[in-house]
């Protein structure tokens, strides 16, 4: 397997080197087919072979070397793909009304409603939602604009980030509804590595495994007309993180169902 992805060049040093060295070279010198993934790559692989062998000690369970290559490979495109588009995005957004401040309500819950947005046309995508207390009050509405993505990744970013608005707005106790249901479904069964929206399934994973209580729920996309317009509207917005309030969300929702 190794030999499939080594620079031929560092073939004898590579099989030669105590572990110390080994792992040294690995991760400094350019040992890799793909030189610039390297470093990456190596450290995938090693630790699918690690939790190999402790897969067949412990649970005997056997898995091919090149199925362990091709898992190794899709993380990696799912790590570069999240890469680049979280240096796209400000995760702080940009607040256009400050004289409204969300109240912490530490023993309170919110409900927090999202859903996805792509565009045929220019192959943009986006997402939207809002966090509503119990008493219906809109709280906070949210807007992300992506350069490039695809429907479930609009989806999924959807719930990361309505996930962290809720979080960083002190909530801990949130329904966080969407219509994908293909999206709940991927969050209701944690990480799949083989994915090639891991990296993204994991850290709303990590999120939902916080110290709070999420609760998951599918919604029907009638009772989601706001997150949509919200969404929808991302698509035409500069790339990043855009928060607005009640009277926006209103606004926009008016401007879509017209």
């Amino acid at each position: 397997m190794w030999l499939s992805i080594i620079n031929p060049s560092y073939i004898g040093q590579f099989f030669s080197s105590n572990v110390w060295d080994w792992c040294c070279v690995n991760l400094k010198e350019k040992a890799g087919q793909v030189n610039e993934q390297w470093r990456v790559l190596f450290v995938i692989v090693r630790w699918l072979l690690g939790k190999r062998r402790n897969e067949k000690l412990f649970d005997d369970k056997s898995i091919n070397a090149h199925a362990i290559l091709g898992k190794a490979k899709a993380i990696l495109t799912s790590f570069t793909a999240a890469t680049i588009q979280l240096k796209q995005i400000n995760i702080q957004g940009a607040r256009k009304h400050t004289s409204l401040q969300p109240t912490k309500m530490m023993g309170g819950g919110v409900t927090v409603l999202v859903d996805g947005a792509y565009s045929h046309f220019n192959g943009r995508a986006g997402c939207g939602g809002t966090i509503i207390v119990n008493g219906g009050t809109v709280l906070e509405a949210f807007m992300l604009s992506l350069n490039e993505g695809y429907p479930l990744i609009a989806e999924l970013w959807a719930c990361l980030i309505g996930l962290k608005r809720a979080w960083e707005g002190g909530h801990r106790r949130v329904c966080l509804f969407s219509d994908s249901l293909e999206t709940i479904h991927l969050l209701q069964e944690g990480d799949n590595e083989l994915h090639e929206n891991w990296a993204l399934i994991k850290e709303c994973s990590s999120m939902i495994q916080s110290k709070w209580l999420v609760e998951l729920c599918h919604i029907g996309r009638e009772e989601n007309l706001e997150a949509d317009a919200l969404a929808k509207r991302a698509l035409s917005l500069p790339p990043g993180l855009h928060l607005t309030h009640l009277e926006d969300s209103s606004d926009v929702v008016s401007r879509h169902l017209a």
